[in-house]
């Protein structure tokens, strides 16, 4: 009887550590607002949390977007300048020098939600990467298609991710 009990609480813990996130390794990325212009105005933070058994949780704090589903995406190099767009593709499993099919590519997620009032706080997890990813890379939130090298896709966020 005891034995079982055991199994039903070693159970229990697993089911409540699957999702739970470690705090003490987060960081904190600003986001702007970009256009071909430049660099605006901050539209927010995400705050990057590891999961504990593998992954990230990105927990968007932003506010001022357009609502609907937007493409929040992982782009090679550190920059938010205007023409980081054409220059930098999305980080790609394998070949870091070239995107591949979205299937492979480690920089798509889930898509961030984004309510009536432009504010986007659901978490999203992305278990196939972690915050050593994101080293050297900045976060950019699209709108349009899921393709974000495609012309239909226009980027109105960025941020840098600066890990310690």
């Amino acid at each position: 009887m005891y034995k079982c009990r055991l199994k039903y609480l070693a159970l229990a813990g697993v089911v409540l550590l699957s999702g739970c996130v470690d705090k003490s390794q987060s960081t904190i990325v600003e986001m702007f607002r970009v256009s071909p212009a430049g660099i605006g105005a901050t539209v927010g933070k995400i705050y990057i949390h590891p999961i504990v058994g593998g992954g990230i949780r990105l927990q968007p704090a932003l506010h001022d977007l357009p609502a609907g589903e937007l493409i929040l995406q992982i782009h090679r190099l550190p920059s938010c300048a205007p023409d980081n767009k054409t220059a930098t593709p999305a980080l790609a499993a394998g070949n870091s020098d070239q995107p591949i099919a979205a299937e492979g590519d480690k920089s798509d997620m889930p898509l961030l939600i984004v309510d009536n009032f432009g504010i986007a706080d659901s978490p999203v997890d992305a278990s196939q990467l972690t915050l050593e990813d994101l080293r050297g890379h900045s976060l950019e939130v699209h709108t349009g298609n899921d393709d974000s090298s495609s012309a239909k896709s226009i980027r109105i966020a960025c941020g840098t991710v600066q890990l310690p």
